[in-house]
């Protein structure tokens, strides 16, 4: 019996280190997986700071949205283009209004004007005190067809075939002729045109990008023959 038990004992003593061996690995697993989730946290409380303060700073700013009501004591009404939200704007003497970024005064707030608005916001009456206005010229592209009536340097004057006469800006447009290659100088009083551009909404005047020109070949003068 004696024999025996000296032969478990020694068994038992011979598997401490292996036990304690994995303990100790145990113990590193662990150890790492706390040091990895701590990070993780820091990682995640760095990126809400991050997000707070962006979300801080771009919260004194509205999204582009249209004017829907002018009311008399200087404030008005904003809907967001997707015409989901609707906010009041109100104004005092110490804000700024500018027209694409161009100063100027409130006279240029009016019902359809397209703004966008700097300032305290608050979300639980839906009102933002504005630090400054800027209102947006809302532009379209055009097309259409028509005859030259007149020619001033770069400036056209087009009327279009359904009767509207527009101010052509063609000093940075692209010429193109039709079935023939030529250049701004080969236009003319009574040309047939199109006009590609862009305009201002309630404006007569288009920036031109590409014009065409569908009058035909302009005849060469003859040459002047030499007198013997």
């Amino acid at each position: 019996m004696n024999k025996k038990l000296i032969i478990m004992t020694l068994v038992a003593l011979s598997a401490l280190p292996v036990m304690y061996g994995a303990s100790a690995n145990e113990s590193k697993v662990r150890l790492g997986a706390d040091v990895s989730l701590q990070a993780k946290m820091h990682d995640r409380d760095d990126h809400g700071d991050t997000m707070k303060h962006f979300k801080d700073k771009m919260r004194g700013f509205l999204r582009l949205g249209t004017v829907t009501k002018v009311n008399t004591d200087g404030s008005f009404t904003v809907e967001s283009k997707n015409g989901k939200k609707e906010m009041t704007v109100k104004t005092d003497t110490s804000t700024s209004y500018t027209k694409n970024g161009q100063a100027t005064d409130k006279s240029v707030i009016a019902v359809g004007a397209l703004v966008n608005v700097k300032g305290a916001l608050d979300k639980a009456t839906k009102t933002i005190n504005a630090k400054a206005v800027n209102v947006i010229d809302k532009i379209k592209g055009v097309h259409f067809k028509g005859v030259i009536t007149a020619i001033s340097g770069s400036i056209l004057t087009v009327k279009a075939e359904n009767g509207t006469v527009y101010t052509i800006d063609q000093g940075k447009a692209h010429i193109l002729h039709s079935f023939w290659f030529g250049t701004s100088s080969d236009i003319k009083v009574g040309d047939t045109v199109g006009v590609w551009g862009t305009q201002v909404e309630g404006s007569s005047t288009i920036t031109a990008r590409l014009i065409k020109d569908w009058s035909p070949k302009p005849t060469p003068s003859p040459t002047p023959t030499a007198t013997p």
